[in-house]
């Protein structure tokens, strides 16, 4: 710091000694100015900015030379690049994307008008903690039987409103009301186990389809169901011959058809087949003859 202070005071001596001899220049000049033509003001005056151009350099030098003076580092000029064309979303994507946030509202409405708990859970805390051995209740085995039976109901309406035939845990647990729960992946563990468990006459309302017991395949519509409805489409006027997207372009007048798994669509098939009522042509590509009883 005391360095600093005495290279500006030699700074500022060394300035106050050219600006002297400057003025003592101008003294002198001054003196002639009337006796000399206007040439000659104009010589002298270049050779003024000259001895002053050169002392300003000196000084400038000095002040460098002393650590007082930093250059500021030229910065280089960047083009700043145009922005890419930006997507434009049409308005006609727009009001479908908002009439189908308002249509999943509807379907949770209707779902709340059943299981009033699962749209309130505030005013029902209880169903969002799963009941355990470590609650005070003597009953708490009796309460998380009740409970998973509730929520096993609510998920198979929920998985036939919004025609969801596969669950992901990881996709579930971000959905209402799942996402309300205490400890979200057990509790839906728990449900999901519970469905896989259940009955519905002798097949199944659920089962796991991946090793890690993530996803289950849920029949909120039995294989027989599927099977009669889409043989009384067909006989009120849909066809006889039906390939694949035949088959799942039905969803217009059968929601759901059209994302029900493929080996499911088989397993529908050979259910008619069995009945009589159908015949394959090509069984692994999906191509099927339906038999009307009296018209083939």
């Amino acid at each position: 710091m005391t360095n600093g202070h005495n290279n500006l005071e030699r700074n500022e001596n060394r300035m106050g000694e050219v600006i002297k001899e400057r003025e003592k220049e101008e003294e002198k000049e001054d003196q002639g100015l009337e006796d000399r033509s206007i040439e000659d003001l104009e010589n002298e005056l270049k050779k003024l900015q000259r001895k002053i151009d050169s002392s300003s350099q000196i000084v400038k030098e000095k002040l460098h030379d002393d650590g007082e003076i930093k250059t500021q580092p030229k910065i280089k000029s960047k083009t700043i690049p145009k922005p890419k064309n930006i997507e434009k979303i049409s308005p006609r994507v727009i009001d479908e994307e908002i009439r189908k946030e308002k249509s999943k509202e509807e379907k949770l409405q209707e779902l709340w008008s059943i299981y009033k708990w699962a749209g309130n859970p505030e005013k029902y805390p209880w169903m969002y903690w799963m009941p355990s051995k470590d609650s005070e209740s003597k009953d708490w085995k009796k309460n998380l039987e009740s409970w998973k039976t509730d929520w096993s109901k609510f998920t198979i309406d929920w998985a036939r409103v919004f025609i969801l035939h596969i669950l992901d845990m990881y996709e579930v647990v971000k959905a209402k009301p799942y996402i309300n729960l205490n400890d979200r992946e057990k509790a839906l563990n728990t449900i999901f186990n519970n469905l896989v468990k259940m009955k519905r006459g002798k097949g199944q309302i659920a089962e796991w389809i991946d090793n890690e017991k993530s996803k289950i395949r849920l029949y909120w519509r039995s294989l027989d169901e599927w099977a009669k409805l889409f043989y009384n489409w067909a006989y009120e006027g849909g066809g006889d011959i039906f390939t694949l997207i035949d088959i799942r372009n039905a969803a217009s007048e059968i929601p759901g058809l059209d994302t029900l798994p493929e080996e499911d669509i088989r397993n529908m098939i050979d259910i008619l087949v069995k009945q009589k009522k159908a015949r394959w042509i090509d069984k692994k590509l999906i191509r099927v003859k339906i038999l009307f009883r009296g018209l083939n």
